[in-house]
């Protein structure tokens, strides 16, 4: 059950590196009408028209979809959901340059890189249901986390 006016704190992540708040000039929020926005979701409408939207209208539709209490729980929440997939994929990808004998995730291909990031992204929505995912992004301590990521990939071998 999430809770609806908790937030949490972040995942310390090695690889996956938080992008500054890359201002796109060339686009205008869909809700708000700002211009030149931090991007922060994208639909197509039923006309098949892209809709691009603001951080701050990601996180207050996120907010009222997800009938959270305060934009600060839905924006820390809709963060984990991101956070606890890349957390899944760097674990895998400890245990996949270690069985091939890599110094670190430098020693991969552009292609080999790429390919690894689609594997572990279908590994990820096979190896745990919707429900199990909301499970693993409500646990409040990361190494708890990692403890329910590893155990998930226990006999997963490359």
């Amino acid at each position: 059950m999430i809770k609806k006016d908790k937030t949490y704190s972040e995942i310390k992540l090695k690889y996956h590196i938080k992008a500054k708040k890359k201002i796109r000039y060339d686009l205008q929020c869909s809700s708000c009408k700002k211009r030149n926005i931090t991007l922060g979701s994208r639909c197509i409408d039923r006309k098949g028209k892209i809709n691009y939207f603001c951080e701050d209208c990601t996180i207050y539709f996120y907010k009222q979809d997800n009938k959270f209490r305060t934009l600060k729980a839905a924006a820390s929440r809709r963060r984990r959901i991101f956070d606890v997939a890349y957390l899944f994929e760097e674990i895998l990808m400890d245990k996949y340059t270690k069985n091939k004998n890599y110094n670190s995730v430098n020693d991969l291909s552009g292609e080999e890189f790429q390919r690894f990031l689609n594997t572990a992204h279908d590994l990820y929505n096979t190896l745990f249901t919707k429900e199990e995912k909301v499970a693993l992004e409500e646990v409040i301590e990361q190494k708890d986390i990692e403890k329910k990521i590893s155990k998930k990939l226990k006999g997963i071998e490359f």
